[in-house]
């Protein structure tokens, strides 16, 4: 019997937001989460459990704010 890895999103305490820049990477994230996400480049943020998309370039404030930011 052949096994295989899967992955599920894990509930944790640490807020994440995802980096999407292009179509690949989108269709990873909306096959990960069961989301209709659409709009790339972007940084999916999660807000009260639902992913919001955001300016890329503010990255870095997210990171300030205590978000762990994870390279799809």
């Amino acid at each position: 019997m052949e096994q295989s890895l899967v992955w599920y999103p894990v509930q944790s305490n640490e807020e994440r937001a995802y980096i999407v820049k292009n179509k690949w990477q989108l269709k990873k994230f909306n096959r990960i989460f069961g989301c209709e996400a659409f709009i790339y480049p972007a940084l999916y943020v999660n807000f009260f459990g639902e992913f919001t998309p955001v300016d890329i370039k503010s990255i870095s404030s997210y990171e300030k704010l205590g978000y762990k930011i994870i390279k799809l």
